[in-house]
């Protein structure tokens, strides 16, 4: 060997090589998506929305699948009304949501709300509108019906401080004066926030 002549690598060194430079690449990849790397996201899933009997149980999970810390400040259940009618009452006013508010999500964490209350449906029927035409759903037991619009509407904070308002899970129903002749609910998964 001549004193100029670098040592040569053999074929196994630059396989071994080669299996390091990966595992370290790939080390140092899920360090900066689990620790670099902000990620922020708030989401709301609704579980059930039932309104049967005149008393509404409408739950939802909020999901934060970011990296980081989520507040939720508020959340309120709201009926949507047909215009924009202002009405001395509110029919949903003795809904009341099962956890104390405002609370921290960690990251990965769920919190699932409850709503739960008596619903007053002539109060609700008068903000409603008049059902979509051929559906079968414009009389209940010999009683016209009304459409009406009931969601989850959250006010949350990112961990930097930036508020954000978001609705989901719209409960879409038909009602009497006096009951509930049928409903559904949107169950998608919704953003409050994501970045």
């Amino acid at each position: 060997m001549e004193p100029n002549d670098k040592p040569r690598l053999k074929f196994r060194e630059y396989v071994t090589l080669l299996i390091s430079v990966v595992a370290l690449t790939v080390s140092l990849a899920g360090f900066y998506y689990s620790h670099l790397r902000t990620s922020l996201a708030l989401e709301a899933i609704t579980l059930e929305a039932d309104p049967a009997g005149g008393v509404i149980v409408y739950q939802v999970a909020v999901v934060n699948p970011g990296n980081r810390t989520a507040l939720i400040t508020n959340a309120r259940l709201l009926q949507r009304s047909a215009g924009n009618v202002l009405h001395a009452s509110n029919p949903l006013g003795q809904v009341n949501l099962s956890t104390e508010l405002p609370v921290v999500l960690e990251k990965n964490q769920i919190l699932v709300l409850t709503f739960e209350g008596p619903l007053t449906l002539n109060d609700m029927y008068e903000r409603g509108s008049d059902p979509d035409k051929g559906t079968g759903l414009e009389e209940f037991n010999g009683e016209p019906t009304r459409k009406i619009w009931l969601e989850a509407t959250f006010d949350a904070m990112d961990f930097r401080g930036v508020a954000h308002t978001s609705s989901a899970g719209l409960l879409t129903a038909h009602i009497t004066r006096r009951e509930v002749a049928s409903w559904s609910f949107d169950a998608a998964k919704h953003s409050i926030f994501e970045r």
